[in-house]
């Protein structure tokens, strides 16, 4: 069981890394590769999303006060704008974890995007 969100962050970072080597051709992008990885800010997402963070500069400035997460932090603007460039990845992502657990075993189920306390 997790007890820390620390914890949580290295959890989720290591199974959103391993999906993304799954799925890579569906990130593949041209230009120069970005500082913050595309693994690294969906993992970000997660986690505002596990905390509760509606609002991106709570989500950024949170880890702004904790480096050691995620050293390459993008800008709010850079954030958001990457953070919608990848919204079908991340929903993908979502069906992935779905399938792995018991539960998807019912054809009926639904996934409802609002956050709800994980770790406190």
């Amino acid at each position: 069981m997790i007890h820390h969100f620390e914890d949580f962050c290295l959890w989720t970072s290591v199974v959103v890394g391993d999906i993304v080597k799954q799925i890579a051709p569906v990130l593949s992008r041209h230009g120069p590769t970005p500082h913050c990885s595309d693994s690294e800010l969906i993992s970000m997402v997660y986690f505002g999303e596990a905390r509760g963070w509606s609002v991106e500069t709570d989500l950024l400035t949170y880890f702004n006060e904790h480096r050691e997460l995620f050293p390459p932090i993008p800008s709010q603007s850079r954030f958001n704008r990457r953070r919608r460039n990848v919204m079908s990845v991340i929903n993908l992502m979502r069906r992935i974890w779905l399938s792995g657990l018991d539960t998807s075993v019912d054809p009926h189920g639904v996934i409802d995007s609002l956050p709800i306390p994980v770790v406190k």
